[in-house]
């Protein structure tokens, strides 16, 4: 299923093998990223489950809590996994605030590197297997272009895909043509350099989970890129934020998910039963939570998360069995 570029895509590596494992072996640490608000606890802490079942003894989990008061942080704080760096706002910033929450993240992750990726997860995405850092450090090192990256041409079945409904917002919070705003606390003066470096409006990676190359990060965090200033007045989706900081810093964006990559992203659905993604070799999921084959009713009598907690149970079983 992986490894065939189709017509249209920007010219990328696509590593042999992408679904079945790494053509390179490397034990740099890897990061996640994830803004934690209040509601559907035992969701989240099914999410975060999946990520410390899946990620080494070395990937750091940077969880940013947007000041919940509804039992969310203790939950968090009760994990007590040393790879769990936790977080907190100061306030909630909410939905229109994520961009900056996210922020909060990734500049402690800056802190705390080098990381060799950083990826940013939804908190109703999942990690159903192994090896997903392996498969992006391949990509990344022979994409050296390459500072963000996940969905972004193509659907799961390989039909293209555009994000240019974000155009109308972009287009009302950045203005036209885009102005030196950063007095203001706007975003104009990003997208410009983004354009000026051949970014159109709506080339965002999709934002339910993306991968960001540390180096580019960092040079966000250089650019004062990592201070957003957030108030309804200027907000924009934080996937377009970052792919337009990822472009205007120098980098370029890539399409590293389903149908050349192990990631079945997909908004508000599933894009297939999670028997036919686990048999697709999908190592990250996005939507398990709403929409069309998230039901047990659609899955064979049971939920997405159900299904995936079986499989981590059985991997777990047969490890221990194989140690005697």
């Amino acid at each position: 299923m992986f490894g065939t570029v189709p017509a249209g895509l920007p010219p990328v590596a696509v590593p042999p093998g992408t679904a079945h494992g790494s053509f390179m072996s490397h034990t740099t640490r890897n990061a996640v990223v994830m803004a934690v608000g209040p509601g559907a606890i035992a969701n989240t802490l099914d999410t975060i489950d999946s990520l410390l079942f899946y990620a080494s003894a070395d990937t750091k989990l940077f969880l940013v809590d947007d000041c919940t008061a509804d039992g969310t942080y203790p939950a968090l704080q009760a994990i007590g996994d040393p790879r769990i760096v936790l977080l907190r706002n100061d306030r909630p910033y909410g939905y229109a605030g994520l961009l900056a929450t996210l922020a909060t993240g990734f500049r402690a992750c800056l802190a705390r590197g080098p990381f060799a990726t950083v990826l940013k997860f939804d908190t109703d995405a999942l990690m159903t297997g192994p090896g997903v850092f392996d498969d992006v450090w391949d990509f990344l090192h022979l994409n050296q272009h390459v500072g963000i990256c996940g969905r972004h041409l193509l659907n799961y079945d390989g039909g293209s895909k555009s994000f240019r409904t974000h155009t109308a917002a972009m287009l009302q919070r950045c203005g036209f043509p885009p102005r030196d705003d950063r007095a203001e606390g706007g975003f104009g003066w990003i997208c410009a350099a983004a354009m000026r470096r051949g970014w159109g409006l709506g080339e965002n990676i999709f934002g339910g989970a993306y991968f960001l190359r540390y180096a580019c990060l960092a040079k966000m965090a250089a650019h004062g890129y990592l201070d957003p200033v957030t108030r309804p007045a200027n907000w924009i989706a934080e996937d377009v934020y970052y792919t337009m900081c990822a472009v205007a810093t120098g980098y370029d964006r890539a399409h590293f998910a389903a149908p050349l990559a192990p990631l079945a992203l997909a908004h508000g659905c599933l894009p297939t039963s999670v028997a036919a993604l686990h048999a697709d070799g999908m190592k990250v999921l996005h939507s398990v939570d709403k929409g069309r084959w998230t039901t047990a009713e659609e899955n064979d009598g049971m939920t997405p998360r159900a299904y995936f907690r079986r499989v981590r149970q059985e991997a777990a079983a047969s490890a221990c069995a194989a140690l005697g």
